[in-house]
């Protein structure tokens, strides 16, 4: 999971994935969200969450990636998005991604804007 806050590219300072997951005092501070990373891609499982302020007007773009392993490749990866909402429960959204043969192991799958860009409205 990757989030691009406010306009950021790759390796910039709003750019939150698993190698720069920010800080939750980062959050409660309002200057941008955090991630939290859970289990291991290595055992089978494994969980993105990205938690922003809700209190901010800066748009979020977010993109998954999925490395292609050798216990994945030539199957479906299979993840579902969890996604909060302020008025009801939280929307799960399945997810199922068409791996390529095992001569892609190494390479990623990409999905960009999942879910839709998210732009955060100050109530």
């Amino acid at each position: 999971l990757h989030a691009y806050e406010a306009g950021a590219g790759d390796d910039d300072a709003g750019h939150v994935w698993a190698d720069n997951p920010a800080l939750p005092e980062d959050a409660i501070a309002g200057a941008g969200g955090f991630l939290t990373v859970l289990g291991s891609t290595a055992d089978g499982y494994a969980a993105d969450v990205y938690t922003f302020p809700l209190d901010r007007d800066v748009p979020v773009e977010i993109s998954l990636e999925a490395q292609i392993m050798e216990n994945t490749c030539g199957g479906v990866i299979r993840g579902t998005i969890l996604r909060n909402s302020p008025i009801g429960e939280p929307e799960a959204v399945p997810l199922a991604m068409a791996a390529p043969g095992c001569d892609a192991v190494g390479d990623y799958l990409v999905l960009k804007n999942l879910p839709q860009n998210l732009k955060i409205a100050q109530n």
